[in-house]
């Protein structure tokens, strides 16, 4: 399967790494070479690499109108702070020993080109106006992405059993689950296609399968819902907050010059959900918070202890 493998930080830490540079980088007044728009730690940022970022930015570009210059210079300054980024990121696995090797790279590459027979896979990169050796960088970007995530903010990251509940109890009304009700959407384009499928529905000893089972039915169309009771559609809700399981309302005209009727399957009560059924999605939940603030705290020292200079003239044209 063909990937782009680009990465992009996710919208709140692009203001996080926006601010923290705006109040700590140097704009560097010294003379800048025209394919250099910036450095970190000494290694540069090269136009070359903006534009193609820049060009991936907008490769999936579906308003019909083209981008505004306000959207064309923030695009700029998200792949520029992706580019810092991604060097910091660098800087801190060589720092704990944990580089992305060029085997690790290749070995993606292998897998990926084994999908596509002969020289179709550079074929494509063409068709995609996609540089090879820009591609490898995405792979390895995310590579480095992914190491930096599992290997040093998950690192000492755990969740306990007490925090677990603490979340639980601090927000129970999230795991109330109100009354809700299944029922199938039943319309055709005739009566008698409807009556049809009700009376073998009413002959089915098990509801299991139910609409697959009726679907053989010519002109039939059924859907299967499962809603809240207190959200259903108007004009469902009178009809069906009075039916029992198992019943059917009468068969009335639908919008489209047809007919339909319900079929309750299921009332299901309101409940309240126990820990031990959300306890991965709570972990989940705890383990995002703490990765975010980790970050966070991670980017900020990053910063600090970092040597970030911008090309001035390129942040009035972007700015």
């Amino acid at each position: 399967m063909f990937h782009r493998h680009t990465q992009q930080i996710p919208g709140f830490l692009f203001l996080i790494l926006f601010l923290s540079l705006l109040l700590l980088w140097s704009c560097s007044q010294n003379e800048y070479s025209e394919d250099v728009v910036a450095r970190v730690n000494g290694n540069p940022v090269y136009l070359k690499d903006i534009e193609a970022g820049y060009d991936m930015f907008f490769f999936d570009w579906m308003d019909p109108l083209p981008p505004s210059l306000q959207e064309m210079k923030g695009a700029y300054g998200q792949v520029l702070l992706d580019k810092i980024l991604l060097l910091l990121i660098e800087d801190e696995l060589k720092e704990q020993g944990l580089n992305v090797a060029d085997s690790e790279i290749q070995e993606i590459e292998d897998q990926i080109r084994e999908d596509y027979p002969d020289d179709e896979f550079e074929k494509i990169l063409i068709e995609e106006y996609i540089d090879l050796n820009y591609w490898r960088t995405g792979i390895k970007n995310k590579v480095m992405w992914d190491k930096f995530v599992t290997r040093v903010l998950y690192s000492d990251i755990d969740v306990r059993l007490e925090e677990i509940m603490s979340y639980y109890q601090d927000n129970i009304y999230k795991f109330h689950l109100p009354e809700r009700v299944i029922f199938i959407y039943l319309n055709a384009g005739s009566q008698e296609v409807l009556e049809q499928a009700m009376e073998k529905i009413s002959s089915m000893e098990s509801s299991q399968d139910l609409i697959t089972k009726i679907l053989s039915i010519e002109g039939l169309k059924a859907n299967q819902y499962e809603m809240r009771v207190d959200q259903l559609p108007l004009n469902l809700a009178g009809d069906i907050k009075v039916m029992e399981p198992g019943s059917f309302n009468r068969i009335r005209p639908d919008d489209n010059q047809g007919f339909f009727v319900l079929y309750v399957a299921e009332f299901l009560e309101d409940q309240l959900l126990k820990p031990y059924q959300v306890y991965d999605l709570i972990e989940e939940k705890i383990l995002e918070k703490k990765l975010s603030d980790k970050f966070k705290q991670w980017l900020e020292q990053a910063v600090l202890k970092s040597n970030i200079e911008i090309n001035s003239t390129l942040l009035k044209e972007i700015g």
